[in-house]
């Protein structure tokens, strides 16, 4: 089973949910002293959170691979109570464990950031971005009250009481993230300015967003599409299109019929048509028209002509008859 074949979205908002629910269950445990390594959670949650922004993701069993740390620490844990020494060593190696852990997810996440393509006002990255930083400086906290233990380091703040701080902040946002997206849904009208009932509304997850959000996504899109000429490739698809700026298919649709007045295929086929027009003239009249189609991203001739004819009057043919008549 793959988790490509659910909603990037839905993905998200079930992990936002799962490490709102881990600070708290993590804030339990340390009020009520314990023992279970939850500190190794955050790190790969965190990394999994990030997979949603791109097209990669992960098969369930690299996911459990990742869990690994946390299995043994918890497995060893309860099996060293009546094992003074086990315990010791338990005690050293989950510190070692949390740090390594800590630094090596801080990295990959860092590193796989300069691979964003999302804008980073995205509510989705922005929220991320706070999950990030309160995680770096929950470990941090961790840290420190190792060296206090071990090197009897001296603070003037317990870092217990900023650990704590942190974690109910962690939970705090995760927990608005998803309570404001999930009312938003329940607050979608229709184009006459109904209320939709629940049955009408087409996905939970998707959100009304306001103006200026929607402004910045059709910015996105058309930076995208232009910059990487993404309207080259023929197995480009809406589901693609629309992870390549971090929105659902449904709220690409909306953005593409409500902002920038046509669909995904028309879209896209306009920018194939100018493409075409472009190598025409460039000298592209000598190619045969079914290796132009394919050259400017179309799947067939025929959708090739449709397309070309609509956009300029005249088919693909003709255009180029007329251009070689231009250049005797």
């Amino acid at each position: 089973m793959q988790i490509d074949r659910i909603l990037p979205d839905r993905i998200f908002n079930a992990l936002t949910l799962l490490i709102g629910l881990l600070t708290l269950l993590h804030l339990a445990a340390l009020f009520l002293n314990i023992g279970i390594p939850f500190s190794l959670l955050y790190g790969p949650i965190l990394y999994l959170i990030q997979q949603t922004f791109y097209k990669k993701y992960m098969r369930i069993r690299q996911m459990l691979i990742h869990l690994i740390p946390f299995i043994l620490c918890t497995v060893w844990i309860y099996s060293v109570d009546t094992s003074p020494i086990l315990f010791y060593s338990y005690s050293l190696i989950n510190a070692l464990m949390i740090c390594t852990s800590s630094i090596g997810y801080t990295i990959m996440i860092l590193l796989n950031m300069k691979k964003w393509r999302s804008h980073t006002e995205n509510i989705k990255v922005s929220l991320f971005i706070k999950l990030f930083f309160i995680f770096c400086a929950i470990e941090f906290g961790f840290l420190t009250r190792v060296l206090h233990h071990r090197l009897q380091f001296e603070y003037d703040i317990d870092p217990m009481i900023i650990i704590c701080l942190l974690s109910f902040l962690s939970a705090l946002l995760s927990f608005d993230f998803l309570i404001r997206r999930l009312s938003s849904s329940f607050e979608r009208t229709d184009a006459a300015g109904r209320k939709l009932s629940i049955g009408q509304l087409p996905f939970l997850e998707e959100i009304q967003m306001e103006e200026a959000h929607w402004e910045m996504y059709r910015q996105d899109l058309v930076k995208s599409v232009e910059e990487q000429q993404l309207y080259l490739d023929t197995g480009l698809s809406a589901d693609r299109l629309a992870d390549e700026i971090g929105i659902s298919r449904q709220q690409l649709s909306v953005l593409l019929n409500n902002y920038l007045g046509k669909n995904f295929y028309e879209w896209i086929a306009e920018y194939r048509i100018a493409h075409a027009v472009k190598l025409f003239r460039e000298g592209g009249y000598v190619l045969k028209i079914e290796s132009l189609a394919f050259q400017c991203g179309f799947n067939s001739k025929t959708t090739f002509n449709k397309y070309f004819k609509h956009y300029t009057g005249i088919t693909p043919s003709e255009f180029r008859e007329h251009l070689s008549l231009n250049k005797q």
